[in-house]
């Protein structure tokens, strides 16, 4: 069976990181699920302040090193992804979305390549919604994992104790959790 490629964009890697490390590159489960990181993650973390304030770990070793896991991309699939991001932001225009060049690219990436992207940012899953392009949130990530028996409930308590305790719930974070956890 091919591997099923999973596209992770920053909220939700910032999210996951620090409790599911290393979080990209590890193939798991039946469906052979593989998280990786996509280009501009790296761009985006050292043009934001708030960012290298708020995730120091960032930069450690064994978190740059799991980065290194990033899709293979032809020249072709390149171009594309380009021409995608280009019309994505046409759309983001015409439906006022709050949506980043980065955000943008990640979902043309996930568009091209066919692949789920991971995200929690409510005008990427507009965006998303739009051009049919498959996302879960981080909460549905998790109900797979834990699904796969990659995690338990434990570890998804820890984890959303985690978001209570420095105010970072993702949106909706209330029916989705009832949704995929009772």
């Amino acid at each position: 069976m091919a591997q099923s490629k999973l596209l992770i964009d920053a909220n939700s890697y910032y999210r996951l990181a620090t409790y599911l490390h290393p979080l990209l590159g590890k193939e798991f489960g039946t469906k052979k699920y593989c998280i990786y990181g996509y280009e501009d993650l790296e761009t985006e973390y050292s043009d934001s302040l708030v960012l290298r304030e708020k995730f120091k770990w960032f930069t450690e070793k064994s978190y740059k090193e799991n980065r290194k896991y990033k899709l293979n991309i032809s020249k072709e699939q390149k171009i594309k992804i380009e021409e995608n991001t280009k019309f994505f932001i046409r759309t983001v225009k015409k439906l006022k979305l709050n949506t980043s060049l980065e955000d943008i690219r990640c979902l043309a990436t996930g568009y091209v390549l066919k692949i789920t992207v991971i995200t929690d940012d409510s005008g990427m899953w507009k965006l998303a919604e739009e051009y049919e392009i498959k996302v879960w949130t981080s909460l549905e990530l998790l109900k797979n994992m834990l699904g796969e028996k990659i995690i338990d409930m434990k570890k998804i308590k820890e984890i959303v104790s985690h978001w209570k305790r420095i105010s970072d719930l993702p949106k909706n974070f209330k029916s989705d959790y009832k949704k995929h956890f009772g």
